[in-house]
């Protein structure tokens, strides 16, 4: 049992209007006596209007604020004194408005938002409830669902069947892990897997590397491990075999690995799991991560499509060894969590490491000596490119440098890779950068030096002419007599 401290109210009640110090209808951001404050006759953010009132709390989120002197979209820092914003517009990312020009994962910071009655209820007075660590783990597992955005989720649990359909000693109940909500946008997935949640029960063992083994097999796109297809949930699979989440090139991939206790009924599958990932000592937990990081998992995408695992010991009991040892080898990190306060600030924390590792490259391409073609210059440039489910991904390019030692080095002579992750450190700091630049794919590069107004430039094509500036060369709707549809080879298409 675990002892929680809530509210008078156990429960938010969104239909109820809290008495305190913070006005009811506010959206609220910063930290604990000294919140800044955003008015809801300023707030344009669809998506926040509809879910704030009813949650209280939107977490990890992007927003930011219309200028009034310039009319440019901005994030919240440095605008007056930092205490609330007075009469402009405010907008989030969620909404995906066409008419903001921003870059939202570059030019804004991922912060919470609390409701002004939701701040009310929080304070209305403590009191303490005896609750189950399978209850707290509910509830925060409720409330990320609630409060989260931009990612996708799924669940996936000890399977307390098995393959045969049961046991006739519960010894021997359940091996592996069962898939119980596919992993998809959490925008469409929160009723399904919050009710997942709630049915989930303690009637079973812990076969952690069994499951996280399963869990490889889901990424795969190939067959249940030691538990039945009817088992799984529907929309997880094709046939018998699962339907892999990945679903874009290079998108991320991430497993949050949550458990009170050591595995047990976890041994009686380690050869067959060893000639997959390789010889393990002890258990193959660690393994089986390391293996979902350095190797393709998805064979149907160009590239290498990798997971990612992030490690949480929900007890003092918890294998925090070998949990440590899992999130270092997956790529992630572990987190020890003895409180609801503790578990939610970890799975808070692990979101928003998912959504700031946006950054992918390409092969680099290295400057040739074009007077001798057996050498080689030592710098090194990078196309990087920001994944996005739109069609239209954010890029730069980048330099960098191949030191005397065969490193990959920055600006300033620093190793610019991160071994972990694969990715530039976040201190990294590319040529043409004023500042580290790091993994954040609009900062610095080459796009740091085009003109900051995009609409001021001018695009031509050779149609006609020796001038190739001349009007009838520019790639514009004014020039639609020079520029026809037939010349653009298609002269059904519409305006």
């Amino acid at each position: 049992m675990v002892t929680v401290k809530v509210p008078s109210d156990p429960v938010y009640n969104p239909s109820k209007t809290y008495s305190g110090s913070y006005t009811s209808d506010r959206i609220y951001y910063g930290s604990p006596y000294n919140y800044n404050y955003i008015s809801q006759s300023q707030l344009k953010c669809e998506d926040m209007k509809a879910r704030i009132p009813e949650v209280g709390v939107l977490k990890s989120y992007r927003m930011a604020y219309k200028r009034k002197t310039t009319g440019d979209w901005v994030d919240f820092d440095g605008f007056f004194n930092g205490f609330f914003v007075s009469g402009q517009d405010v907008d989030c990312e969620t909404d995906n408005n066409s008419n903001i020009n921003i870059d939202w994962e570059s030019d804004t910071t991922l912060r919470d938002f609390y409701y002004g009655n939701y701040l009310n209820w929080q304070n209305s007075g403590d009191s303490t409830v005896e609750m189950t660590r399978l209850e707290v783990m509910q509830g925060v597992a409720r409330d990320l669902a609630d409060t989260i955005t931009g990612v996708n989720i799924g669940l996936m649990a000890f399977d307390t069947v098995g393959p045969n359909g049961g046991w006739p000693d519960d010894q021997y109940r359940g091996e592996g892990g069962v898939i119980l909500e596919a992993v998809r946008p959490v925008s469409e997935s929160r009723a399904d897997f919050k009710a997942a949640v709630n049915a989930l029960g303690t009637d079973t063992n812990t076969p952690l590397s069994e499951t996280l083994f399963g869990a490889k097999r889901y990424f795969e796109g190939g067959n249940p491990f030691l538990s039945q297809p009817s088992s799984q949930a529907s929309n997880a699979m094709d046939g018998n075999s699962y339907k892999s989440p990945i679903e874009l090139e290079c998108q991320s991939n991430n497993i949050v690995l949550l458990t009170d206790g050591d595995p047990t009924l976890d041994s009686n599958h380690k050869t067959f799991i060893e000639s997959v990932v390789g010889g393990c000592e002890g258990n193959c937990l660690d393994e089986i991560a390391g293996y979902m990081r350095n190797n393709d998992i998805s064979g149907v995408h160009k590239g290498v499509q990798n997971v990612t695992t992030y490690t949480v010991g929900f007890s003092e009991d918890a294998p925090g060894s070998l949990l440590g040892m899992t999130a270092k080898a997956g790529g992630g990190k572990y987190y020890k969590a003895t409180d609801a306060q503790q578990l939610a600030g970890a799975f808070d924390d692990i979101v928003r490491s998912v959504l700031e590792t946006s950054s992918t490259f390409v092969a680099p391409g290295i400057a040739v000596n074009s007077f001798n073609r057996l050498n080689h210059f030592n710098a090194l440039y990078y196309s990087v490119f920001e994944p996005d489910t739109r069609p239209l991904w954010e890029g730069n390019l980048k330099r960098y440098k191949i030191s005397d030692a065969g490193k990959i080095v920055d600006v300033n002579g620093n190793e610019a890779i991160d071994p972990v992750t694969g990715f530039f450190k976040d201190g990294a700091q590319s040529w043409w950068a004023q500042a580290p630049d790091g993994k954040a794919v609009t900062a610095g590069g080459v796009r740091s030096k085009l003109p900051d107004v995009a609409n001021s430039r001018k695009v031509y094509t050779w149609i006609s002419g020796r001038d190739l500036t001349a009007s009838t060369n520019i790639i514009s709707t004014s020039n639609t007599d020079a520029l026809t549809k037939s010349l653009l080879g298609d002269s059904s298409m519409t305006e």
